[in-house]
């Protein structure tokens, strides 16, 4: 239902991670590579060891496809919660 969503989502996405001590820093960005009219996202994401298995993350995102039912809408939030942890 939604034939445009590759022109907010973009055909182009690049993640990054490093851990810097205890902390992990993620980074993805998204274009959709259109010189004219030109959309994408950028998400920064830092978590830090509670347990082993919960990490604290808080969370930067800029721009569009933040969710399915507003990907045509551009937005910016942080956010703070809790993760499962990955090995």
């Amino acid at each position: 239902d939604n034939p445009d969503i590759t022109h907010y989502l973009g055909h182009m996405e690049f993640g990054y991670g490093t851990q810097l001590g205890n902390f992990k820093l993620m980074t993805q960005i998204r274009n959709n590579l259109k010189s004219s009219d030109n959309k994408g996202s950028i998400e920064l994401n830092l978590s830090y060891p509670l347990t082993k298995r919960y990490e604290i993350l808080l969370q930067y995102f800029n721009g569009y496809g933040d969710s399915l039912i507003d990907y045509n809408r551009h937005q910016q939030r942080i956010s703070l919660g809790i993760q499962l942890a990955y090995f």
